[in-house]
């Protein structure tokens, strides 16, 4: 009798243990397929598909001619939207026939194959000095960059330096390849009499 009640209890927790498990491994392959969903679906857009440290990309032109220079302390490629976050990104133009220009920021972003470029945390562009023009600074929170057409535009308040005239503002654009400067509300300017204008 006692031992048909210990062969009773054994095959009543073999029983008991096996359908937890059964139960544990439905749970478990659950979970892994909503996972697999989810990430199908992009709602992980916080990791990146790819990333490189120390970058350093150089594009040209259609023609072959070299257009900028991208450098970077880390990049990270996102599939979901064909983006690429930039850490330190730098942004040099290399068009020989105008003035050098460089953009600097604490963040970035490239979208469109690098078509456009956003800046994003202390931007900094410097034009430099050249044809009788003394070297310009640009400072603000974020810019636009178009690299191809050699244009850069913000939206938020700007402070202008060229030489030592300097011109505040909100919202800029600034065309290199036809050399002009717009700002667009609230500007105020400062010049130094005698300083040749252009």
């Amino acid at each position: 009798m006692l031992k048909h009640r210990q062969d009773l209890i054994s095959a009543a927790v073999s029983i008991l243990l096996t359908l937890s498990l059964a139960a544990l491994s439905f749970y478990l392959a659950q979970v892994a397929e909503r996972m697999e969903g989810a990430q199908g679906q992009g709602l992980a857009p916080d990791k990146p598909d790819s990333f490189a440290e120390g970058v350093m990309l150089n594009r040209t032109r259609k023609n072959g001619e070299p257009a900028y220079l991208l450098t970077a302390s880390r990049i990270e490629y996102f599939r979901s939207d064909d983006a690429t976050a930039l850490d330190s990104p730098v942004v040099t133009s290399l068009d020989p026939d105008s003035p050098r220009v460089t953009l600097r920021a604490l963040t970035g972003r490239s979208i469109r194959g690098g078509d456009e470029i956003t800046l994003e945390g202390s931007v900094r562009l410097v034009r430099e000095a050249g044809a009788g023009d003394p070297e310009m600074t640009v400072d603000t929170e974020w810019a636009q960059v178009f690299p191809d057409a050699d244009i850069a535009r913000t939206d938020r308040p700007v402070v202008v330096r060229r030489g030592s005239d300097r011109l505040t503002g909100i919202g800029m654009e600034f065309n290199n390849a036809e050399r002009t400067l717009r700002v667009d509300a609230q500007v105020r300017a400062q010049f130094t009499p005698g300083q040749k204008e252009r």
